[in-house]
């Protein structure tokens, strides 16, 4: 909420001078951090970390984690001319994993 607020806010005070504004609320990704956390958690488990993830991201409505292009495709659309009307608002970009508003 903190987060839509915020971007809210900023929208509102860029308007004006025709500055959009739009945030984004990404899940869990595929990265050098996410890597780590899965060999610790694995680790900690006392599974293989493969297995461990596997099982992991069976969690997951689409059984994997964002990669990084891809939140980057979202961030280069929303700052194009073809995203002109989307203002104010936060996209989650996280595979269907929230399942509430």
């Amino acid at each position: 909420a903190a987060l839509l607020n915020f971007t809210r806010m900023l929208a509102d005070e860029g308007k004006e001078y025709g500055i959009r504004v739009n945030g984004i609320s990404p899940g869990p990704t595929k990265t050098a951090r996410w890597n780590d956390l899965v060999l610790k958690m694995s680790e900690t488990a006392g599974k293989d970390p493969v297995e461990w993830e596997k099982e992991f991201l069976m969690k997951f409505p689409l059984r994997r984690l964002a990669e990084p292009d891809e939140i980057a495709n979202l961030a280069a659309f929303l700052a194009s001319d073809k995203a002109c009307y989307v203002h104010g608002t936060v996209v989650t970009i996280d595979g269907g994993l929230t399942k509430c508003i």
